[in-house]
């Protein structure tokens, strides 16, 4: 992808490539085929993901996609998370416990599945090691299981610090098994490998993206002494997430616009709003009304120059992902807002914008700690 100056960056977004690839040769199916036969076999039952942090993240990603598109059917089913739900946590027999942690050993989790092997519950595991507890104890019961090995070498981690390659192939394969789930259950779908080529070609866009945009955006967004707040809808608010998560293992002091601990907006803040179509509602109101307003910087990602975000803030302080060039007209007569009121014929849009920004902020936050002197040692110290 050539010698730049942020080599780094391009070096991380081949790396993310590569993992694609390799998804290829998952036998997802042995996850897929079990969680499309307990939603045949069950009215209404839920579907718990155990993930904590970035994990977590993914796996509520690919559990609102599959809702998003079952929602309304009989197989429609209840998502929750162990980590995200403040009140239903509770694992019960009828339920279906998705058990995902990279290492396979975090401590909530692996007590999670404990509960749910005592509560007879079904149970598909997704890990990054075999050798560790939650493998073996899936080996043990005779549980489902796939595990999303490794191929980072020590040379790429700066490309790819602490965790982030199981989590991002973990979102990719959720998402390319719902098409084989949704397809087994009867509906029109795209074959997992079809869908994963999608993606594949979606990503290749990315080599579009100039040096000059991501030196000029990265500059203006660290170069600061406020504290960030980061945003999104639906799942961009997933990607958000695992952004500002990042942002704080670098050592920035970095909120969720929606933490009831976030600080009020002031002069040298920076609110990064992310939003495929530009033109989510509340982003917009928020970036108008709330960050401007109080004298803070508003650095989108986005992947549509005609937004309603676009006409906020100046052209160089977007930062534009490419997506594939019919999905990108998709995107200008977008918004998440439709999620609440559905118009007639609506039809819920791939995450493709999400999966090619979810690559490029993880490739942003190899080329921030590289630029910043910070290794992987300094962000897992503030790794939770």
């Amino acid at each position: 992808m050539g010698t730049k100056e942020n080599i780094v960056f391009y070096n991380s977004l081949e790396l993310y490539c590569k993992f694609l690839g390799s998804l290829g040769n998952i036998n997802y199916q042995s996850v897929a085929d079990p969680l499309a036969e307990f939603l045949q076999e069950n009215k209404k039952p839920k579907v718990i993901s155990t993930g904590r942090g970035r994990t977590g993240l993914s796996g509520i990603s690919g559990l609102q996609e599959l809702y998003n598109g079952l929602e309304g059917t009989e197989y429609e089913f209840i998502p929750y998370s162990m980590e995200k739900d403040p009140i239903n946590r509770h694992i019960r027999e009828g339920d279906f416990v998705l058990v995902e942690s990279g290492s396979g050993e975090t401590k909530e989790t692996v007590d999670d599945f404990k509960k749910a092997i005592k509560a007879k519950a079904k149970c598909a595991v997704i890990v990054g090691e075999e050798n560790s507890t939650i493998y073996e104890l899936a080996e043990k019961h005779d549980f489902p299981r796939i595990v999303l090995k490794l191929e980072r070498t020590k040379k790429d981690e700066i490309y790819s610090p602490i965790g982030s390659e199981f989590e991002f192939k973990y979102w990719v394969l959720f998402h390319c098994s719902n098409s084989h789930i949704t397809r087994k259950l009867g509906f029109d779908s795209d074959s997992y490998t079809e869908r994963l080529d999608l993606y594949k070609d979606n990503a290749k866009f990315l080599d579009k993206i100039v040096d000059e945009q991501i030196s000029y955006w990265l500059g203006e967004l660290t170069n600061r002494y406020g504290h960030f707040v980061f945003d999104g809808v639906d799942q961009s608010g997933h990607v958000a997430e695992q952004f500002e998560m990042r942002f704080g293992h670098l050592g920035y002091e970095s909120f969720m616009y929606k933490d009831s601990n976030r600080k009020i907006f002031k002069k040298g803040d920076c609110y990064v709003p992310i939003t495929g179509s530009g033109n989510t509602d509340d982003l917009v109101r928020r970036s108008r009304e709330d960050a401007i307003k109080k004298g803070a910087d508003v650095m989108p990602i986005t992947s549509n120059p005609e937004s309603e975000l676009a006409k906020l803030v100046e052209d160089r302080n977007i930062f534009y992902i490419p997506v594939l060039s019919e999905f990108q007209e998709i995107l200008k007569n977008y918004s998440s807002d439709d999620r609440v009121s559905p118009p007639k014929g609506y039809v819920p849009r791939l995450p493709l914008f999400e999966t090619n920004a979810y690559i490029v902020t993880n490739a942003f936050v190899a080329q921030i700690a590289e630029n910043d002197g910070k290794k992987s040692r300094f962000m897992e110290r503030l790794h939770v």
